[in-house]
C-alpha cells in the first residue's frame, strides 16, 4: 500500500510547480491509517526544503513566466526553451525533408531515360548534333536581313 501511496505523489505533477506558500508548509499525508486518533502528521519546518538552503538572488529578474516564484520561473524558462528549440528543429527537418521536388531533378532524370530509350528503339542516335532539324528552320532572307551585321 505504501507503493500506492509513492505512485500517487509520483503522478501528482502539480506538486513540481507549486507556488512559494506551498513550499513552506511541508506536511506528510498517510493514506493507510494504523490507529484511529490519528489521521494526518504534521511536519516541522526545516531547512531542507529548496526554498530555505537555496535563498533567492537578490538580483533576480523574472522570465516572464511567474512573476512570484524563482524556481517556478526557472523551471518553466528551460522546459520552453528545450521544447521550443527540439520543436523547431525536428519541424524544419521534418518540412525539408518531405519538401517537394521544386525543380524537378527526378522528372529531368525519368525523361532522360525514356527519350534515350526512345532514340535507341528508332535506331537513331542517342545525341543528335541538330537540337531542331535543319529542313524546319526558316532563317530570313538576304534582302530581309538587310543591313544587319552578322557574327558567327
Amino acid at each position: 500500500m505504501a507503493s500506492l501511496s509513492r505512485l500517487h505523489n509520483i503522478c501528482n505533477f502539480r506538486g513540481i510547480i507549486t507556488s512559494s506558500a506551498k513550499l513552506r508548509n511541508v506536511t506528510a499525508r498517510r493514506w493507510i491509517s494504523k490507529s484511529e486518533t490519528k489521521q494526518d502528521v504534521t511536519v516541522a519546518k526545516s531547512g531542507s526544503s529548496p526554498a530555505v538552503s537555496n535563498p533567492l538572488p537578490k538580483t533576480w529578474v523574472s522570465y516572464g513566466f511567474s512573476k512570484d516564484n524563482y524556481y517556478e520561473d526557472r523551471l518553466l524558462t528551460h522546459l520552453f526553451l528545450f521544447f521550443g528549440f527540439s520543436w523547431a528543429l525536428l519541424g524544419s527537418m521534418w518540412i525539408l525533408y518531405y519538401y517537394p521536388d521544386m525543380n524537378h531533378h527526378e522528372w529531368y532524370r525519368r525523361e532522360a531515360f525514356l527519350e534515350l530509350r526512345r532514340r535507341e528503339a528508332a535506331g537513331l542516335p542517342l545525341v543528335d548534333p541538330d537540337y531542331v532539324p535543319p529542313s524546319q528552320v526558316k532563317l530570313p532572307s538576304d534582302e530581309e536581313l538587310g543591313s544587319y551585321e552578322i557574327i558567327i
